[in-house]
Formats: C-alpha cells, sequence, structure tokens
C-alpha cells in the first residue's frame, strides 16, 4: 500500500512529473500517515517537506563519512 501511495504523481501546470502523497511520520509509535500535497493542510505539507528535507540531508551526510572512510 505504501509504494502505491509514494508511486503516485500527477503534471504540475508547468508540465513536471511530480509525486502526489507525501508522508508524515509522528513521533515514536505513531503511525505515518499520507497526504496529498495537492489539498492538505499547509502546517501539513510543511512537515512532510521537512521530513523528507532532513531525510536527504542525513543520506548526504552518511554518503560523506563513508567516502571519507
Amino acid at each position: 500500500m505504501s509504494r502505491a501511495l509514494q508511486e503516485a504523481t500527477y503534471i504540475d501546470p508547468q508540465g513536471n512529473e511530480v509525486r502526489t502523497m507525501h508522508a508524515v511520520r509522528g513521533s515514536k509509535g505513531e503511525q505515518t500517515t499520507y497526504i496529498d500535497v495537492r489539498i492538505g493542510k499547509p502546517e501539513v505539507v510543511k512537515q512532510a517537506f521537512t521530513q523528507s528535507w532532513n531525510g536527504i540531508a542525513n543520506y548526504v551526510k552518511r554518503h560523506a563519512i563513508e567516502k571519507q572512510s
């Protein structure tokens, strides 16, 4: 189910194919929910994008550490 939600896309007005659904992870023990960025509340969409940004930043840091080792 999560894979199907992650792969859902649409074409925006600029002609770009973008993801429709984004995950919002709760605190420990809470379930991950998926929101539609086209109709989601702005504060929840911002939280989803912030979590995604932090994940990318952590990946880049780990990659740099491994490359330098």
